[in-house]
């Protein structure tokens, strides 16, 4: 489950092509949540990244590519 992979906090931030900045520890999965449910045709890879590491917090930074077909068409 995607909330399981954020951190309960107002603090989250998540930026994509999708759904923009957003802000708030709900805001992930709404947006995730109204892409997944539509009609939509979407596929994405995380790509050209790197693992960084401190104590037991990891982050990866890198880049998204995909496509997005609207279900309407």
């Amino acid at each position: 489950m995607i909330d399981e992979n954020f951190a309960h906090s107002d603090e989250v931030a998540i930026d994509n092509p999708l759904g923009g900045i957003r802000r708030g520890a709900d805001e992930p999965h709404k947006m995730y949540e109204a892409v997944f449910r539509s009609p939509a045709d979407v596929h994405v890879e995380f790509w050209d990244y790197t693992i960084h590491r401190a104590g037991d917090v990891f982050w990866a930074v890198g880049r998204e590519r995909g496509t997005y077909r609207d279900g309407e068409a």
